[in-house]
């Protein structure tokens, strides 16, 4: 007798290897984006008319991505061990969502009028990162997960262009920091997209027959 668990699963194997080396590559980018984080704090912080809080909500955006890339490094090797990933994979875009949540409320109170056009990309990208989420909630689809997820990608990809540009305009210490946030952004999203593609909720059969 065979009896069907449906549980998260890679949907195509010939994506494993490529969304294992972008999001390897995505973590150790966000490290490096961590590190940055902690030495902008440190330097952000002595200056008197910088607001703490403020500061603390936009830097956080950095170990939020950083732990959702390991979240889902360590989805992708539950999945290929044969074991259930779902724990992990709930957790790794509900913290994409909550950097998300935090990179927005930053973007808005830093750039304030003057980057509409980043802050309009962050809300898209929170959006779809919401939807991916809802995704393996088993709320939605996978055409509409996946559409968001490529939205994601060009949402990252003018993202960092914008960002870039703002480096070379306006070089000093929080735009250096941007650029490695938009960098990080960016490979996350491509891990997103990848992973949405590669991974999804079908039947794992297993063989319960007893003699």
């Amino acid at each position: 007798m065979e009896d069907q668990i449906d549980d998260i699963r890679f949907r195509n194997t010939m994506l494993i290897t490529p969304l294992r080396m972008v999001l390897l590559f995505s973590v150790v980018i966000s490290a490096y984006d961590v590190g940055r984080a902690i030495l902008s704090f440190i330097e952000l912080v002595r200056q008197p008319d910088m607001d703490v809080l403020l500061i603390t909500l936009w830097l956080l955006t950095a170990p939020l991505s950083f732990a959702a890339c390991v979240c889902l490094v360590y989805a992708c090797k539950r999945m290929m061990d044969g074991r259930s990933a779902a724990m992990p994979v709930t957790v790794g875009f509900g913290l994409m969502v909550l950097s998300g949540v935090s990179n927005l409320i930053s973007q808005a109170s830093i750039l304030a009028g003057n980057g509409l056009s980043i802050m309009v990309l962050c809300a898209l990208v929170l959006i779809c990162y919401i939807i991916c989420f809802l995704q393996y909630q088993r709320i939605g689809t996978r055409p509409l997960t996946i559409f968001a997820a490529v939205m994601g990608v060009l949402c990252g990809g003018y993202y960092l262009i914008n960002g870039i540009k703002l480096v070379i305009e306006q070089p000093d210490q929080l735009l250096g920091y941007l650029f490695t946030s938009y960098l990080t952004a960016f490979l996350v999203a491509v891990s997103t997209l990848l992973f949405v593609i590669a991974v999804d909720y079908g039947p794992v059969i297993e063989d319960v027959t007893k003699e």
